[in-house]
């Protein structure tokens, strides 16, 4: 006696959610690996997977280990997060396959990616007197990075002054961005 198999059962995910969280910039990655089981034998029971009607181009499947890629992603162009469905399908062999679906959530981690960008600088000379006190307050500067957290926190310093020596004379404080007098000249 021959029992043959009927495709009566579907594949099942578990977990039905999967989320993984991804560092931005980085590209083609391995992200995770969705799995799903089918109680059935023979081709019935074999899976393919793949990705169900996707806007984002960025993401593949490899449709037998059933492991999703990436491609390079920009928080800052699109933060996230992704949701895509992966379907697994069996192969069965009357032709009537039978499929499930997961979801996969990707969040975008944020990479120290942008430079900071002034949004005040005054290009013009500063007019003060020699008798202007220490910590006189002399201009004030001001940036702003596209990226966050930490990654996004500007510090301020004087990089040169011509001559040398005036750097002596002068304090740029490192988080308000003011330029002040250090000492009377």
């Amino acid at each position: 006696v021959n029992v043959l198999d009927v495709n009566d059962n579907a594949p099942v995910f578990s977990p039905l959610v999967y989320r993984k969280s991804v560092l931005e910039e980085v590209s083609l990655t391995l992200v995770i690996q969705v799995s799903a089981t089918d109680r059935d034998s023979t081709s019935n029971g074999d899976i393919l997977y793949s990705i169900v009607g996707s806007d984002f181009n960025l993401f593949t499947v490899n449709n037998r280990t059933g492991w999703v890629s990436v491609g390079r992603l920009d928080r800052e162009t699109n933060p996230g997060p992704y949701t895509i469905v992966v379907r697994a399908t069996d192969r069965a062999a009357s032709g009537e396959e039978k499929s499930s679906t997961a979801e996969v959530i990707i969040s975008v981690l944020d990479a120290n990616d942008n430079a900071p960008v002034f949004t005040r600088f005054p290009t013009t000379v500063v007019d003060f007197t020699e008798l202007s006190p220490a910590g006189h307050a002399l201009a004030m500067v001001a940036a702003t990075d596209r990226d966050e957290g930490n990654n996004s926190v500007v510090q301020f310093s004087i990089d040169a002054v011509q001559p040398a020596s005036a750097l002596n004379y002068f304090d740029l404080n490192a988080t308000s961005g003011i330029l002040t007098l250090h000492d009377q000249l």
